[in-house]
Formats: structure tokens, sequence, C-alpha cells
């Protein structure tokens, strides 16, 4: 077993090192800056800012050629169906895109989204992030720098690895520009405030009034892939959510973040759960999210999203103490980003329902501050603003 495992992996590492060379390879390819890629969530969604921003210029601008980039055979299959210009990441029409693209924009980094080792340093890369960070990210996590040395070490020795060289990163306002700055060691005259392109969609609602739609939307734990237990843990009771729900009349939708599973118990639990559902966790929710009229989270940076739809929050941070020991710290103090005092049980968290739905009671001007702080641009012009900043680095 031993001699097996030694095996595969001196295949693998002469396998990572050849693809130096196809790197270098690419430094001599011509870059045509009218062509863009776009890719998301490590090549296997068609979601967020850049999805916002390869519509916008399908709709507006003609003389940009776009392709999506999947590293998913059904993605690529129902973005061909759609006969949306895509290209499969391990593909030779995928490759050849990849070395001659003008321009890469990305949700997390080169290195996750694309295939890195195609892509030099001639293609301008464009950061456009996932969310507006609570939690701290990148080079100012506490989990990153312990790599750190590992991480160096990796990229000395594969340079395609090496993802921290931006030429434009997307922001949202003077908060993220500077966590930007630092968590991605770039210099502040490339990241510009556009605004999120993907929040575009929260200006464009359509919702027939009967039941209210309440939405659970708690932030990444523990591990990619791994399942999500907080519910669990934070005694929720689907019986008993139920049963609330209908008598307000109302519904409560859960999802999670797209990495994470939901547990059996969870599954089994909600079961003829007619007011209690949960959604997907792959599912694009920014097509629907302004719809809902009540958003409940924890450290999930959709609370800042959810900021402009003018529609009520409630801060249920469960495991608090636990989340900053095991997982991440955030940027700020949690207390001066709650429009409201938090909520620390799921009791609390239907009491504070009721008030809101019924009596309106939300504390408005807290709510205008944080979001006037967390946002410049509240209108659904970013996408093109990002367009414009993109089209300007060449």
């Amino acid at each position: 077993m031993l001699k097996i495992n030694f095996f595969f992996n001196c295949v693998k590492y002469f396998f990572c090192f050849f693809l130096n060379f196809l790197f270098f390879i690419s430094f001599l390819i011509p870059k045509n800056k009218s062509i863009w890629i776009f890719s998301a969530w490590n090549g296997k969604k068609y979601s967020d800012n850049p999805r916002a921003i390869f519509t916008q210029i399908i709709n507006d601008h003609t003389n940009i050629k776009v392709i999506w980039i999947s590293k998913d055979k059904d993605l690529y299959k129902n973005l061909k169906s759609a006969q949306l210009p895509s290209a499969y990441a391990y593909s030779i029409k995928g490759f050849y895109y990849h070395l001659i693209a003008g321009a890469a924009i990305f949700t997390h980094s080169i290195d996750w989204d694309f295939l890195s080792f195609l892509i030099g340093p001639k293609t301008k890369k464009i950061q456009t992030w996932h969310g507006i960070p609570i939690k701290k990210i990148c080079l100012d996590d506490q989990m990153f720098q312990n790599q750190f040395f590992k991480k160096i070490i990796i990229k000395f020795l594969l340079p395609y690895k090496n993802d921290y060289k931006y030429d434009l990163v997307l922001a949202a306002s003077r908060y993220d520009q500077l966590i930007y700055e630092s968590a991605f060691a770039v210099d502040k005259k490339k990241i510009v405030i556009t605004g999120y392109p993907r929040n575009d969609q929260l200006f464009n609602v359509h919702k027939a009034k009967n039941k209210k739609k309440i939405i659970y939307m708690p932030t990444f734990r523990g591990n990619i892939g791994s399942e999500f237990s907080l519910l669990e843990s934070s005694n929720f009771d689907f019986d008993k959510a139920n049963t609330f729900m209908k008598s307000i009349n109302a519904e409560l939708f859960i999802k999670l973040h797209p990495v994470q599973i939901y547990s059996n118990r969870d599954m089994l639990a909600s079961r003829d759960k007619l007011n209690v559902i949960l959604l997907s966790p792959t599912q694009d929710i920014y097509e629907n999210l302004a719809s809902f009229d009540v958003l409940i989270t924890d450290f999930s940076g959709v609370f800042f999203d959810f900021l402009i739809t003018d529609k009520p929050i409630i801060m249920a941070p469960f495991d608090f103490r636990n989340y900053l020991s095991f997982d991440r710290d955030i940027y700020v103090k949690y207390n001066k980003i709650c429009p409201d005092s938090p909520c620390h049980n799921w009791d609390q968290v239907f009491s504070r329902i009721k008030e809101i739905l019924f009596n309106n009671e939300f504390d408005r001007r807290r709510y205008n501050f944080l979001q006037k702080k967390f946002h410049k641009y509240i209108d659904a012009k970013s996408s093109e603003r990002a367009f414009r900043e993109i089209y300007k680095i060449f």
C-alpha cells in the first residue's frame, strides 16, 4: 500500500511540475483584449458577480466576446443548451480561451476558478469576490497565516498558483475597499468601488402578496463539503417552527452556504413541514433574495447585500464564541454591525419575527446608517460600473 501511495504521489508531483511548462508557454501567447473569460465557485456554478457582468456584456456590449468557463460537464451542457457562450475547461476549446483571453473575471481566485497554469501574467485578473466580508479572509485570516510558509514554498515551486496579483478588485464601499487592500495585498488604487454587480437583481422584485417569506442564511462553518450541524446544536425544532410559521401565515426558508450540506437529521425532520422549506445549498439565491420579507443570519456577508432591500434583518449568532475560537475571527465588533440587538436562541428569533411583522418594530435610523456605511451606491447599475472599470484597464 505504501509503495502504491508513493508511486501516485510521484506521478502527482511530476504532473504539477509539468504544468509549469504550460504556464511558461502561456507567457508567449498573445492576448486578445476583446475576449474575456468568466468563472465562479471553482468553475462549478453560473452565478454571483461574474454572472452579472457576463449578462450585462451580452445584453449591452457586443464589442466584447465573453466565454463562461466551466469545470463541471453538466453545467457546461446547461449553458450550451441555453445558447450562452461557454467552454468546458478541460477541452481544447477551454484551453484555447484560457490562453488567449485578455481578461479573467472570477469569484475566488485564478487558481480555484480557472486552470491557472494556462493564464499568464499578461491576462488582466479581476477579483469580484463573493460577498462583503464580516469574517477575516485570505491574508488576514489566521488559518491562512498559519500555512504561510507552506504556501510560499508551493508558489515558489509552482508559480502558476501565485494568486495575489490582481489588476482590479471590485468593492461596494470604503469598508471593504480597506479590507481587500490588506487581505489581497493589493494597491488601493486597483480597488474600485462599483457596488456588487450581483446586487442589481435586488431592484427587480415581483412578488404576489400572500404568505410572508422569511429566509435563514447562516455562514459557512467547518470544512468544504461538511454537514451543517448548527440547527441541531442550536436546538432548532422543526415541528415547533412549522407550527409557529403556520400561525403567523409565513414560510421559513433555510439556505446553507453553497459548499455545505444538510445533515440526515435535518433532512428527515423537515419532511412534510409545509411551512419550513430547505433550499438547495447550490441554488443561486440572488435571483429571488429580494422577494423575502425578513432575513435571519449570523456572520454571513448576505447581511450586507440584504441591507439594500430596506427589509428587516435579524442577527442570530447562536455559536458566537465557538465560531471565533474554531472558525475565523471577524473584522469588526459584532454589535456594531447589528441593525438591532442580536438573538441568541430560536425563541428570541421567533419573538423578534412577530415584533417585526405585526408591529413593524425595527430601528429604521440605525438600519439606514448601516446601509449608507456599507454601500456607496444603492441602485441597479453596479454591473455597468464594473464593466466600465474593467474596460479602462486596457
